[in-house]
């Protein structure tokens, strides 16, 4: 009886020491977070905001600070999607990203690398599937990181890209006078919270 007692005591040491030098979560995107589209025409720059998203990853934290992100998705309703220049930019972005056969943006991520981390900060490659308006591209970004207080992950990106690479067709105004460039970038900042 006191082997079996000490081998139990050795196993639960080993694994609390497995546990602490690995741990693994399952996060999701706070609340607080901004996501915009900024864009120009032959006639003024634009930005659209993007008001509403969901978002869960899987977050391991090792003994030395390292970080690892897994099994990540957003989604986005397109109908979150506002415009800086009014209801009918709107109604052409809501046009031009097919709204109505596909409601949301998703983003899967299939990799995390070369993570350089300095203190709480960090930087590191993210690779992973983008699906706009029924089109689906993989991506490339250089996000930076910060840890936060009780346990929180911030991370920020700004990625150039254009429309036409998820076969959008760039919208059009006042009888095709005013034309919206391909490229855009979308900046953002989220952060990831332990429910």
């Amino acid at each position: 009886m006191k082997n079996l007692l000490s081998l139990s005591f050795v196993a639960l040491i080993f694994l609390s020491f497995v546990t602490y030098q690995n741990f693994n979560s399952d996060y999701e995107v706070d609340s607080d977070f901004s996501m915009k589209i900024i864009g120009s025409s032959n006639v003024h720059d634009w930005e659209s905001t993007i008001n509403s998203l969901t978002g869960y990853a899987s977050v391991t934290l090792g003994e030395s600070g390292d970080i690892q992100i897994s099994d990540c998705t957003v989604s986005i309703p397109v109908n979150s999607i506002k415009s800086s220049k009014g209801k009918q930019m709107d109604k052409k972005t809501m046009k031009a990203l097919k709204e109505k056969e596909f409601p949301t943006i998703d983003f899967t991520l299939l990799s995390f690398g070369n993570v350089v981390k300095t203190d709480n900060k960090f930087t590191a490659d993210a690779k992973g599937n983008l699906s706009i308006a029924g089109a689906t591209k993989e991506i490339d970004m250089i996000i930076n990181g910060n840890q936060l207080e009780n346990g929180r992950i911030e991370i920020q990106c700004s990625k150039d890209m254009k429309m036409t690479d998820f076969e959008i067709k760039p919208p059009t105004a006042l009888l095709g006078t005013m034309r919206t460039h391909d490229e855009i970038t979308i900046e953002f900042r989220v952060v990831l919270k332990n429910p």
